[in-house]
């Protein structure tokens, strides 16, 4: 997967930085190997998997000296070491060079056993002020930089080197694994910058992105396409910072950030273009959203849907939707769960590929299991990308008596029921309402189940109407493959 360059990825939180100490913790964050991560000014870009359990990263004004150097006024402590190998920077503010000479900074870390190391091959981009390095298999507990003092601005300022840890009262948490995201706090991931306008907890949510682009007409989206694995509600500022390979045909200076948000695309309005910086942003207020891009603003995009629902017929679900417009659309995966957080594939509707006039569709689920049923649609188009509709929930009750399976069934059908001798008959009929007669067989001397062979009667739906001594008539749906 390309990446996005480690300057373009980490230079916008600078746009948005508070001057506030902050304090983030991790929870249970794990950043892949290569991907660019910047929590509120520092950035680590990992060359190999990295798993942080449990840490929690302190953010300072306060600056730090040594025996040889005094500390910008911005310092990233963790609570314990983390052993890292990847690159990893700081961005600053002009205000807390605190005399330091920027085109000298260096970075600097501490740890117990060395104390503080003041690293060497730095770079510094003192357009974006920022400094970085490369780190080998270095134990990191306190991140901070240093460089020359100007004479001209005197005393650089009081450190503290006793304590490296100081003890203030943190702004807001960020947590990764809970994903907590104090308000106002930049945080870019990969390239998404997000700034939420209030506290914002990601619970256990994945953030995947993926170069294959959202087909639209007549341009599909850039390629650069962020998916959460479930809706995000979000209020704040997004953007997406890009490689000018990935504008995939669209003019920059109309680029209009793109989500997917419920059941349907929307292309915002009034999006802004930072050309020099490839960046693209908007405002929003709450937002259901599931993912993320940016294309022209004329385009149209995938299949737009304007309803499911589901509803319960006798002993079966009925599953409606329709679709408002559908570009390059393939095929629609009925899903299911009942209590488990598995879905299963109940079954595939052919979608109609090309439309701009409303679309219906249905499918039917013959034996839903007693208690909650939820479905969900799977909606898939040419290219294999996808995007899920909302959640739909029906309630079965259990019917402890009789008991009709499998269903759909391809050759005999088992009914089973507590006790047979309350059973006066049993009579199959067609979707037409004709009487079809299938012998009934006892299995194995079981008293619970009788056996009905329905493997010579044709595909379709039948009703298994059974009466009982009491004259109580219980009635199930089955269809025949």
């Amino acid at each position: 997967m390309k990446k996005v360059s480690f300057l373009a990825s980490v230079l916008l939180p600078l746009l948005f930085h508070s001057s506030v100490q902050a304090q983030f913790n991790s929870g249970s964050l794990f950043i892949s190997g290569k991907t660019v991560v910047s929590v509120d000014g520092l950035v680590l870009v990992p060359d190999n998997d990295l798993q942080l359990n449990n840490k929690i990263l302190t953010r300072e004004q306060q600056a730090v000296t040594g025996s040889s150097f005094s500390s910008i006024k911005r310092v990233y402590a963790f609570n314990e070491e983390i052993n890292f190998t990847g690159k990893a920077g700081i961005i600053y503010l002009p205000s807390e060079l605190n005399s330091n000479v920027e085109a000298t900074l260096k970075m600097v870390y501490w740890n117990l056993a060395e104390g503080y190391v003041i690293t060497s091959g730095n770079t510094v981009e003192a357009g974006a002020h920022l400094v970085f390095n490369s780190f080998q298999n270095r134990n990191l507990q306190k991140i901070t930089a240093a460089g020359d003092i100007d004479p001209d601005n005197g005393n650089p300022g009081n450190g503290n080197p006793e304590n490296p840890f100081p003890d203030n009262n943190p702004d807001g948490p960020f947590t990764a694994g809970h994903f907590f995201i104090a308000k106002t706090t930049p945080v870019s991931l990969d390239g998404l910058i997000i700034i939420p306008g209030t506290d914002l907890l990601l619970d256990n949510k994945t953030l995947t992105r993926t170069s294959k682009a959202v087909p639209g007409s007549p341009t599909n989206s850039i390629n650069r396409v962020y998916t959460f694995n479930e809706t995000v509600a979000f209020s704040g500022k997004a953007g997406i910072i890009y490689n000018t390979s990935e504008l995939n045909g669209n003019t920059e200076a109309i680029l209009q950030i793109i989500h997917k948000a419920a059941e349907k695309y929307v292309i915002t309005s009034g999006s802004t273009v930072d050309a020099g910086l490839h960046y693209v942003s908007n405002n929003f207020a709450n937002l259901d959203l599931y993912r993320m891009t940016a294309g022209d603003g004329n385009s149209a995009y995938p299949v737009t849907l304007v309803g499911f629902t589901a509803r319960k017929n006798e002993n079966y679900a009925e599953l409606l939707w329709s679709t408002a417009e559908e570009i390059n659309s393939d095929y629609f995966e009925v899903q299911h769960r009942t209590n488990s957080k598995e879905w299963h594939l109940l079954g595939q509707v052919e979608a109609n590929g090309e439309s701009k006039t409303l679309k219906s569709y249905a499918f039917l689920h013959f034996g839903p299991a007693a208690g909650e049923n939820l479905y969900r649609l799977k909606m898939v188009d040419t290219d294999g990308t996808f995007t899920f509709s909302k959640i739909r929930n029906l309630h079965f009750d259990s019917d402890e008596e009789l008991n009709v399976y499998p269903n759909p069934v391809t050759g005999k059908m088992v009914i089973e029921t507590d006790d047979w001798t309350k059973i006066k008959r049993v009579d199959i009929y067609n979707a037409s309402g004709k009487s079809q007669f299938v012998p009934m067989q006892s299995i194995n001397d079981n008293l619970r189940k009788k056996e009905f062979n329905l493997q010579n009667l044709p595909s379709g739906i039948y009703l298994i109407k059974t009466t009982r001594t009491d004259g109580i008539v219980v009635t199930k749906k089955v269809m025949k493959k």
